[in-house]
């Protein structure tokens, strides 16, 4: 049965969660530390999503950070190369870059 007030305060404050006058148990974590620690050797996608959820500070000077600019230049050389092997069969730099993002994002989805 719902909570009686209106509007039903929630408030999350150490390890619970409270609705109304229900409490519950739980663990809260931003999408990105959950992707930072579930990813022990990541891949190219992988360390292009990190890129979309990690802050500049947690980028700038970590080892981290050097793989993902890695990864990001990487990319770049790789979608220019394909996008020129891929010329004749009319396929643009844009539509190979669309389908990079489309990967980036069913990566963070996923998480």
């Amino acid at each position: 049965m719902p909570p009686d007030a209106d509007p039903i305060p929630i408030a999350y404050a150490d390890g619970h969660i409270l609705i109304g006058s229900m409490t519950i148990l739980c663990q809260w974590s931003l999408p990105r530390q959950e992707l930072a620690h579930e990813i022990e050797n990541p891949g190219l996608v992988d360390l292009l999503a990190l890129n979309r959820t990690l802050t500049r500070a947690e980028i700038r000077g970590s080892e981290l950070g050097k793989h993902i600019r890695s990864a990001r230049e990487k990319a770049e050389r790789r979608i220019r190369n394909a996008a020129a092997q891929l010329i004749e069969l009319e396929i643009s730099e844009q539509e190979i870059r669309l389908l990079v993002e489309a990967r980036i994002g069913s990566r963070l989805n996923l998480r």
